[in-house]
């Protein structure tokens, strides 16, 4: 439940998750993709600023039910994994993302927000292009000059309410912003840290932040890593242009080879 506090909501029984779900169920974009004599409709509920929350629910013979409700945020950098899998869990309304960062051995284990927004075509690709975003369960500021780590906390830590896809992170502060949630005026706060291993978007509720997270410091966090694939339309809705600080000799000077 504490995953949902750093998208600004208070969840912390069962009645509240369940409203949570409905609320996402009637107002969020319906999504639907078919799996072994059922339908499964992901809703994702907007609340701008990248901020989601999304409810899944299982439709077959037996009659229809939430499967699941989660907190997310949608990022906005993106990396490649190859070779990854994806594995998924129909009636818990789950995917999850195995794969190694392109051309590297680190290999990273996410929760797959948005499978119900896929054509299948993408899964027959051998390189993946996804956004990826820590959600923080707490995170501290330190002014020292900390090496940075990514560490899996999940696979290893065999505590009742850890998740195979919770990291432990440290990374200095590349860059920062403040995000209100709309519905309950939480305040969070976006930051992009370098890893070493990977730059990463996390996101706090300010309520769960020990010091001023500001650009150059030292941020240290316990996160649910969550993240979405993105289709050849998502990736050409990214682009913007020609990016000026390259010289078009720097293009050609990549293409020179050796006779």
């Amino acid at each position: 439940m504490n995953t949902f506090s750093a998208v600004g909501f208070s969840v912390f029984d069962e009645d509240s998750y369940d409203r949570l779900a409905r609320q996402a169920g009637e107002m969020g974009n319906r999504y639907t993709i078919y799996r072994r004599g059922a339908k499964l409709h992901g809703c994702c509920l907007k609340l701008g600023g990248g901020l989601e929350v999304w409810a899944v629910i299982y439709d077959s013979e037996r009659g229809l039910f939430y499967a699941d409700c989660r907190p997310a945020f949608r990022p906005e950098h993106l990396l490649y994994l190859s070779p990854w899998e994806v594995t998924e869990y129909d009636e818990d309304g789950e995917a999850m993302v195995r794969g190694c960062i392109d051309g590297t051995s680190n290999e990273l284990i996410f929760e797959l927000q948005n499978l119900t927004e896929l054509d299948v075509s993408i899964f027959r690709r051998p390189q993946l292009c996804v956004a990826l975003a820590g959600l923080s369960y707490s995170a501290t500021i330190s002014s020292r000059q900390l090496s940075g780590r990514l560490i899996s906390t999940g696979q290893v830590n065999k505590r009742r309410h850890s998740c195979e896809n919770d990291y432990s992170v440290r990374g200095k502060i590349i860059a920062r912003k403040n995000i209100v949630n709309p519905i309950t005026n939480s305040h969070l706060v976006w930051s992009y840290i370098d890893t070493g291993t990977v730059r990463l978007e996390t996101l706090v509720n300010s309520r769960n932040l020990r010091g001023e997270a500001k650009v150059g410091a030292v941020m240290s966090a316990k996160v649910w890593l969550q993240g979405y694939i993105l289709d050849d339309e998502a990736m050409a809705a990214k682009y913007e242009g020609k990016d000026i600080s390259f010289q078009i000799s720097e293009f050609w000077s990549g293409q020179i080879k050796e006779n």
